[in-house]
């Protein structure tokens, strides 16, 4: 026979992988004196890696160096983020940028702090540019001068371009204009609670659940001022109420609260005889229940500019019929310590709730005997009482309830990532792995973030953006499982499962592809959002890209040394950290340690820095040796190349040949089936008929995503039978009165 890979090695003499002495060597290894030493000819020392295998052999020799470097780095980057407070989130008072000098239609949101615009609260440096190419897709006020700088405003989930959106944002910044200027064009100040908080303002509507029988009637009216005496009973409503003033300027003096903007004023009003016989007649609320309510309807009917307020847009005037009606309770802003009602409107509405609005939240819940479910919010369900259903609404109600089911949602989000955890451990058969596979994914967020502001200069950071660790919450576990896959097959693969290096290596080769494959097409999807108009949808595809690429890099650079530490250690201190399948961890494995003499001495000593792993060249490669015995190890470079003869029925997809297949009855089903029936299937002629019919779901796909239009409503955020919701729901059905802000658009 001819020489093998210049060796001089007849493949027909030399015994399958076995150890052998040095005289049984067939090929004469040639050697060569010079100065002294020899060199043996043949024997490939550094053999042609990929950076992974070399990476593989350095977690072999320096298994403890390549975990911690991973483990440190992560947790450096995700300390920055903390120490510097990179993730606290953009609320409702963040601002994005608006050039003061441009047209309306360049109006754009600010992701990025310029050095020619200012936060206010987190980038005061002046090197804070995005990258270039994020600077083509989110035009900025990055050419405002610093004669001329940015204003701004705090409406981050509008279309800026759209019309509509422009002229609200024109009209409020009027407005806003007009209350602060108030006090320099009358020569006064803005007095004290002068103006009606729309956060602090508590609201009611009443609906009659009975057909065909209207709110006002005496059981519904009589609730109604039950429900009135006891909101106007909680101590603190004076201090908060929206006040009255006579004069005006210095002179103002103040006339006592707003009265409440209530039908019950006129049900119950004060009736006052006088000694000439005259009937005074005041609607304040206080005087007992009037005979004739249909009276008090039809006034309500005919005076619809004042009195329409208490009217259903439904109001039948031939039955007088009205299902629904409403008050208020007003709230005055500015509070005490405040410069006008336009700044810091949710400081206010908090301390608006410490002195009389918690207060009254409890009482109502009291009253009505509502309590929150497990991880749920209280206003689920809406409380009935005599056929009529009561709602009521502050938004600063709203903000406690939201932050309350944000809270609990976290909770729900600690219980998925808990079973995730579970789930892994259980599938893995390994705590050790699953536990690694967690931390990626929880380090995942603030490493990202880290990335996100620092390398691509985006200040931006809102609530939404959170909800990307539940997407990597699936793609982190689908790693890990990809990856614990493949390592456990290589326990099946001939001359890799006898050396934990081969299989290691073997594990991350394959791995490391098919993870590179799903992490960039999920990459793709969430960078096409980036071209979004609405920021934050922008923003929240720009992070989560980044967290899917940095789950695929420490997926890749953390495993292999993790392995190679379960390996010499885990696996040997506690049963519960060892992958299921796993030999006893102080059995010997073959080819990986020496064998043993007659006299119980090992035979020979493998060269820990000549380990390569066996499948990376075609010809034998001949280890170095320290004793008077060797390890040849030679591996079938097609039987982990993916070919195969289908003439061979002992031969499968992967191996190539019938010395090297792989043992396909320690596979599991769903294994055996992708390799064998599902891989026949593809093989065949039917992978044209999946292909096309791929291809048609992709064009009816593309016609369907052109016929996208955006809603036509505002969408829900609670579901219908929250209180908040159908409150909001119920607001557009009734009839306009002075008392409703309108708008012009």
């Amino acid at each position: 026979m001819g020489d093998r890979g210049g060796m001089g090695v007849d493949s027909e003499t030399i015994p399958e992988d076995d150890a052998v002495g040095t005289d049984d060597i067939v090929g004469k290894l040639a050697t060569k004196k010079r100065g002294g030493t020899e060199k043996e000819v043949g024997i490939k020392d550094e053999p042609r890696l990929g950076w992974l295998a070399r990476y593989c052999r350095y977690c072999e020799r320096n298994p403890w160096t390549g975990f911690l470097s991973v483990f440190f780095t992560v947790l450096v980057m995700a300390a920055v983020v903390g120490a510097f407070g990179l993730a606290s989130f953009d609320s409702e008072s963040d601002k994005v940028g608006v050039s003061r000098t441009a047209p309306i239609h360049h109006i754009r949101h600010l992701p990025f702090r310029h050095d020619d615009t200012f936060s206010g609260r987190r980038y005061p440096s002046p090197s804070a540019h995005p990258p270039r190419f994020i600077r083509r897709i989110y035009p900025t006020c990055s050419y405002v001068s610093l004669v001329d700088p940015c204003t701004y405003v705090s409406q981050e989930w509008v279309i800026l371009e759209d019309e509509v959106t422009s002229r609200t944002d024109a009209a409020e910044a009027a407005l806003k204009v007009r209350d602060r200027s108030i006090g320099k064009v009358a020569g006064a100040a803005i007095l004290p609670r002068e103006k009606e908080s729309e956060g602090g303002t508590l609201m009611f509507q009443f609906e009659s659940t009975a057909p065909g029988t209207s709110v006002f009637n005496r059981e519904s009216l009589t609730l109604m001022k039950e429900i009135e005496v006891l909101v106007l009973s909680v101590p603190g409503y004076t201090d908060v109420c929206q006040l009255k003033y006579d004069g005006e300027g210095e002179n103002a003096t103040s006339a006592g609260c707003v009265e409440s903007i209530s039908p019950l004023n006129f049900f119950f009003p004060t009736v006052t005889v006088h000694a000439n016989g005259t009937v005074q007649v005041t609607p304040d609320g206080n005087g007992p229940l009037v005979d004739d309510i249909d009276a008090v309807v039809r006034a309500f009917d005919a005076d619809r500019r004042s009195l329409g307020y208490f009217l259903d847009g439904g109001f039948d005037r031939s039955t007088l019929f009205n299902r629904m009606t409403r008050m208020k309770y007003p709230v005055g802003s500015p509070l005490k310590g405040f410069a006008d009602n336009s700044r810091d409107e949710e400081k206010q509405d908090v301390k608006v709730g410490k002195l009389w609005l918690d207060d009254v939240e409890k009482a109502l819940f009291e009253r009505f005997g509502i309590k929150a479910g497990f991880l749920s919010s209280p206003y689920l369900g809406i409380p009935n009482e005599k056929n009529t259903d009561v709602r009521w609404y502050a938004a600063h109600l709203r903000r406690k309830d939201s932050q309350l089911v944000i809270n609990y949602d976290l909770a729900w989000a600690f219980a998925s990532i808990l079973s995730v955890w579970a789930y892994m451990s259980i599938s893995t058969g390994s705590v050790f792995i699953a536990s690694l596979g967690m931390f990626e994914i929880l380090m995942s967020l603030p490493v990202s973030i880290f990335i996100y502001k620092l390398a691509f200069r985006i200040a931006y950071l809102g609530n939404i953006q959170v909800l990307s660790i539940f997407i990597v919450l699936g793609i982190g576990a689908d790693d890990v499982f990809v990856f614990y896959d493949a390592f456990k097959q290589s326990a099946l693969v001939p001359h890799v499962k006898d050396n934990i290096l081969d299989r290691v290596t073997y594990t991350a080769e394959r791995a490391a592809k098919a993870i590179s494959v799903t992490s960039f097409t999920t990459m793709m999807a969430f960078l096409a959002t980036a071209m979004s108009k609405v920021m934050p949808i922008s923003a929240f595809g720009i992070l989560s890209a980044t967290m899917v690429f940095f789950l695929f890099a420490v997926n890749v650079a953390f495993f292999p040394p993790a392995l190679m530490l379960y390996d010499r250690y885990v696996g040997k201190m506690c049963v519960c950290a060892r992958l299921v399948g796993d030999k006893d961890p102080d059995a010997e494995v073959a080819g990986s340690k020496p064998g043993k003499g007659t006299d119980g001495t090992s035979s020979a000593t493998i060269d820990p820095k000549s380990r390569v792993h066996a499948w990376n060249d075609s010809k034998p490669v001949i280890a170095r040796v320290m004793s008077p015995r060797v390890r040849r190890v030679t591996v079938n470079p097609f039987a982990l190349a993916g070919s195969y003869d289908p003439a061979d029925t002992d031969s499968d997809a992967e191996a190539g040949t019938k010395n090297y297949a792989m043992d396909k009855k320690k596979l599991r089903r769903v294994e055996w089936f992708y390799r064998e029936p599902f891989f026949y299937f593809i093989k065949s002629p039917a992978k044209y008929v999946l292909l096309t019919a791929f291809a048609a779901l992709l064009v009816y796909g593309a016609w369907g995503a052109n016929k996208l239009e955006p809603p036509a409503q505002q969408e829900q955020w609670y579901p219908s039978d929250h209180m908040m919701q159908a409150f909001a729901n119920a607001r557009m059905e009734f009839a306009s009165s002075d008392e409703d802000r309108v708008r012009l658009f």
